[in-house]
């Protein structure tokens, strides 16, 4: 009886891990990331805890890979260190004050940052993707209603720089294979939840005491392409 009752405990040991096991050891190709798209909110700390209104803008960003740029990078390295540019805006919904921001000429106008530069992905774990990205900036303040048309202004102040510091979360830690399946069919080679801070450097202004930079976060979902 012993015997008999082995056998059948060894079968479902078998039938139970060898699918397992296959999974492990198969790892579909993947096709090579050319591009990316992220669109988030950005986090306003300050309104915790009103969950209403934590969002205090927005952001779209698009960065792209250049080869001849990722060959500056030595070969050895190249697998889990990757180059891109990228340029992205941030729209904020409402002006802020005199000393924390540059449009506040009326209460009405909004902020329009835009930026480019170039971003550095540390990409050796495909589950996690820390990046840094540095580049220049400017801004605009603009005013909206729906039965206006927008008209825009100049900043009183501009943005020279910025540094962003971002982390890339994929969702292959919950389903590996549907992502494959989506680079096969589609060609979205990835999806997943970034985070990332910035801070931004103003120009400095004789006579005007403004804080040199401004620093906000912001969480969205990205797609590799």
């Amino acid at each position: 009886m012993i015997p008999i009752l082995q056998k059948i405990i060894f079968f479902i040991c078998w039938f139970w891990l060898m699918p397992s096991l296959a999974m492990v050891q198969y790892k579909p190709i993947s096709s090579m990331e050319r591009s990316g798209f992220y669109g988030g909110g950005i986090v306003d700390y300050k309104s915790l805890p009103d969950l209403k209104n934590i969002v205090s803008g927005y952001s779209l960003q698009y960065h792209f890979f250049i080869p001849e740029m990722n060959k500056l990078v030595a070969q050895s390295y190249r697998d889990f260190f990757k180059i891109s540019l990228g340029l992205g805006a941030h729209w904020f919904k409402k002006a802020y004050d005199k000393n924390q921001f540059q449009c506040e000429s009326s209460k009405s106008l909004q902020t329009l940052i835009y930026r480019g530069g170039l971003r550095g992905a540390f990409t050796y774990v495909e589950y996690f993707t820390p990046f840094v990205e540095f580049g220049l900036a400017r801004s605009r303040c603009f005013s909206y209603k729906v039965s206006e048309k927008i008209s825009f202004e100049k900043p009183s102040n501009k943005f020279k720089s910025y540094i962003s510091f971002g982390l890339f979360l994929s969702f292959k830690l919950i389903d590996k294979i549907a992502i494959y399946s989506l680079d096969k069919d589609y060609g979205i080679n990835d999806i997943g939840i970034i985070g990332q801070c910035s801070w931004f450097h103003r120009e400095e202004k004789a006579g005007i005491k403004l804080d040199s930079k401004l620093a906000f976060c912001e969480a969205g979902l990205s797609f590799k392409l």
